[in-house]
């Protein structure tokens, strides 16, 4: 029993190495001047756009929509994310209401992410991407709930075909 508590208490530590880790990392990613971030963007829609090519000959991408589908993505991508784990960190404290409360912190960090691009050069807050971040939010923990309910339907009904067996 002891083995299983420290067990525990490694995992929620684990668990906010990793919500610290994702935040830097979205941060860090909010902290490049536009033309760096065009860079990376433009660089990674542009090998897809090759993939893509290559698995379908035939195929026209528009590359500014692409792109800007892609970026868009990464915010709804990261929030995703995002969600999930603070999720878990909460489900594994033992605290109530933990999907409200992961949407909420989730709305507040991509609230102060879009006010922090405000002062790197280039870069600018936009509503709709603090939207797309919490329909990321949202979908992370609609995917959770959803793959929770089928866990323990699954588990409930692996007990009841059990039980009737012995």
């Amino acid at each position: 029993m002891k083995k299983k508590k420290e067990l525990a208490i490694y995992f929620k530590r684990l668990l906010i190495i990793v919500i610290i880790l994702w935040m830097t990392l979205i941060f860090k990613q909010s902290s490049k001047i536009a033309t760096e971030s065009y860079q990376l963007s433009t660089k990674i829609t542009e090998r897809l756009i090759t993939i893509l090519q290559a698995i379908i000959p035939d195929m026209t991408i528009d590359k500014l929509l692409f792109e800007f589908v892609f970026r868009k993505l990464a915010h709804f991508c990261e929030f995703f994310i995002l969600a999930i784990l603070f999720i878990v960190f909460f489900k594994n404290s033992g605290l109530k209401r933990r999907k409200l409360l992961a949407f909420i912190i989730c709305g507040l960090y991509a609230v102060t992410d879009e006010v922090h691009q405000i002062f790197v050069s280039g870069r600018g807050a936009g509503v709709a991407d603090v939207v797309i971040d919490m329909l990321g939010a949202l979908a992370g923990i609609g995917l959770y709930h959803l793959a929770f309910k089928l866990f323990s339907r699954n588990r409930v009904l692996r007990g009841k075909v059990e039980t009737a067996y012995k």
